[in-house]
């Protein structure tokens, strides 16, 4: 009989180590706060701080798929082979976010009254205008 060799990769070294590292956006190289990093092997994930750097302590040394996301960038999916590689840039690829026109009604409470929207904005019109706030765009003081 053959002894068992079940072991994964993950779990061969029992001297775990940090893998740390920065995520950035790909066309200014600005930090990515709050990108998130998820490690499937292990079903961990973390999120960078206000910098951008991310740490995963004392990982088990072993080769692990991560995918790392943040709003309004595309996600990308890493394989990683830990400790040989460490200290990683990781730079995210902005993406157009497209959605459908949203309208914004209000009218007094309790009262049956029809109303027509004042104007309508669609996702172009509020990255074009790039105001501070949704209230500012609708006073028409982008």
């Amino acid at each position: 009989m053959l002894p068992f060799n079940g072991w994964n990769t993950v779990y061969a070294n029992p001297n775990p180590s940090n893998l740390e590292g920065v995520v950035l956006d790909s066309k200014n190289n600005e930090p990515l706060p709050g990108a998130t990093l998820f490690i499937t092997d292990l079903d961990i994930g973390i999120a960078t701080d206000k910098n951008g750097f991310f740490v995963f302590q004392d990982l088990p040394h072993g080769e692990y798929k991560i995918i790392v996301r943040s709003v309004g960038y595309e996600a990308l999916t890493l394989s990683v082979n830990h400790p040989t590689e460490n200290n990683f840039v990781i730079e995210l690829n902005q993406v157009l976010l497209r959605g459908e026109e949203v309208i914004v009604t209000s009218s007094p409470i309790g009262r049956n009254i029809r109303y027509q929207p004042a104007q309508s904005i669609n996702a172009e019109k509020l990255q074009r205008n790039a105001a501070p706030s949704l209230g500012e765009i609708l006073d028409g003081n982008p």
